[in-house]
């Protein structure tokens, strides 16, 4: 699979202004960890107030990119990408609907029932795709075709498919990261270098 992924892997890093308060972010920025109190970052419209997760700093307007996210195993994180316009003050339910392309081992708003693997295309709940895995990953790949609109994601550990998020998509979009909701759940960007 890494073979017929083109381009190959991405260098990311996180942009540190849509950081939520209690995100810890590596001076590198390339690991995020949950902290324990708020950090004391500046005033930003781009920061997320209510949800504990941050952009990265790539914007993607065009093309086909492929990452990879280092996951806390056990932790409930959500891995994606989001459209640059989403609310950053607000809970909104993380559909595709609301301009999010993400899959996460926990539900993502009120209306899911299972503690599982989702991937969410609408709120309705006949819509939401249960992902019957294995085995957790300890490693995720983002493949992303822009103009196809198409969002793949793989257990990058044995390249396996998980699902794919279809449809169309305008805009930049940001590469997602949300490492969980305990204390010290963290998430890492391995770098191609």
């Amino acid at each position: 699979m890494r073979k017929s992924v083109k381009p190959v892997i991405s260098p990311l890093t996180l942009d540190l202004n849509s950081a939520h308060s209690r995100l810890i972010i590596s001076p590198n920025m390339t690991t995020i960890c949950l902290g324990f109190g708020e950090q004391p970052l500046p005033k930003s419209a781009k920061r997320f107030q209510n949800r504990a997760c941050v952009l990265g700093a790539k914007r993607i307007t065009c093309g086909k990119h492929y990452w990879e996210v280092e996951v806390d195993q056990g932790a409930k994180w959500t891995v994606g990408i989001a459209r640059e316009s989403i609310g950053r003050q607000d809970m909104a339910d993380m559909t595709v609907q609301n301009g999010y392309w993400v899959i996460s081992p926990h539900r993502t708003n009120w209306i899911q029932a299972f503690f599982d693997f989702f991937a969410q295309t609408d709120r309705s709940s006949t819509h939401m795709e249960h992902l019957e895995l294995q085995v957790n990953p300890t490693k995720v790949g983002v493949y992303l075709d822009h103009e196809e609109g198409q969002v793949s994601f793989y257990n990058a550990d044995n390249m396996s498919h998980l699902y794919t998020h279809r449809g169309p998509m305008s805009g930049a979009v940001l590469p997602f990261f949300g490492p969980g909701l305990s204390t010290n759940n963290w998430m890492r960007l391995p770098q191609p270098w």
